[in-house]
């Protein structure tokens, strides 16, 4: 499933004219490590809309069951 979001965000560069850069690639891996870590991706909706509006609008939200560490790791390549 993580594939998919990398995917995503990869079409709303494509869609806003962004360029594709090592970047895009690096917040994959941070929502990889999220889906891993919490057994489901950080912005998970049915429709295809909603998920685009919520990786460009909200925050991630953490479950507790997250290490400091491992929140700090997604922060960090989410921003990248």
């Amino acid at each position: 499933m993580c594939w998919l979001f990398a995917l995503t965000q990869v079409k709303i560069h494509l869609y806003l004219h962004l360029p594709i850069s090592p970047q895009v690639d690096i917040w994959g891996v941070g929502i990889m490590a999220y889906d891993v870590l919490v057994g489901c991706p950080p912005f998970n909706s049915d429709e295809p809309n909603a998920t685009v509006e919520a990786i460009l609008l909200k925050e991630v939200e953490y479950p507790d069951l997250l290490s400091d560490d491992a929140v700090d790791f997604i922060d960090q390549v989410g921003s990248a």
